[in-house]
């Protein structure tokens, strides 16, 4: 029986996509014919060898955690054909690259540890919508803006994605070397909106002597 689903790509990239210069010098990807299929095609390898991957880690040892870390910022995270939320939610009803197809490949369900980077120098939602800075990831192709990009927009959305599954927020503390405050009050967003916090790394707590706002921030965030 002839398989119907197969596309033939008869010109690549252009079927799926291409690449224009804007009038600033910066490109953007156009959107090919089978874009949001190709998109949808990359995030079932990722889920498909993430399966047999926790299949090895436990059929080695049933108690050992199998876990991944992902960047928060979910609507730009699918250009690398990851999709880390959960079976349970659909992307399509959210967003316009997404088929109704691609909500079978979230993953979450195969993570018993699931670390998240909450990178962000706005903590608060009201905060963000202040400032209303673009930031720049390293899968974007573009600038992103929105409440995705705040510690405690990403923990709601994250919340929503995930559905159950649990997360832990991580910080990276040398964004705060020039406002040691905010590294106390990013440390308990992440502990009041999530499910545990990771730091990215002890090294620049050491070097610069952060332990006050450390302790602080875990103390506000219920944890000490």
């Amino acid at each position: 029986m002839k398989n119907t689903s197969v596309k033939k790509v008869a010109n690549f990239p252009e079927d799926i996509f291409r690449w224009t210069k804007n009038a600033d010098g910066k490109y953007t990807t156009q959107p090919g014919k089978y874009f949001r299929k190709w998109l949808e095609w990359r995030t079932k390898n990722i889920t498909d060898f993430m399966a047999l991957a926790r299949k090895e880690v436990k059929a080695a040892n049933p108690d050992v955690s199998f876990g991944t870390y992902t960047g928060a910022w979910y609507p730009s995270y699918y250009e690398v054909g990851v999709n880390f939320a959960s079976k349970e939610y659909d992307p399509g009803k959210d967003f316009s690259w997404a088929t109704p197809e691609y909500k079978n490949y979230g993953y979450a369900e195969l993570i018993d540890l699931y670390a998240t980077g909450n990178y962000y120098t706005d903590i608060t939602i009201e905060e963000y919508r202040k400032t209303n800075r673009s930031i720049w990831n390293e899968t974007d192709s573009q600038a992103q803006s929105g409440t995705w990009y705040c510690v405690e927009g990403s923990c709601q959305h994250l919340r929503q994605i995930l559905k159950g599954n649990k997360f832990m927020g991580g910080i990276l503390v040398d964004q705060f070397y020039d406002n040691p405050a905010k590294l106390s009050e990013t440390i308990e967003m992440n502990l009041r909106r999530s499910d545990g916090l990771m730091v990215f790394d002890i090294v620049h707590i050491i070097t610069k002597n952060l332990w006050k706002e450390v302790e602080e921030g875990m103390k506000r965030g219920g944890s000490l």
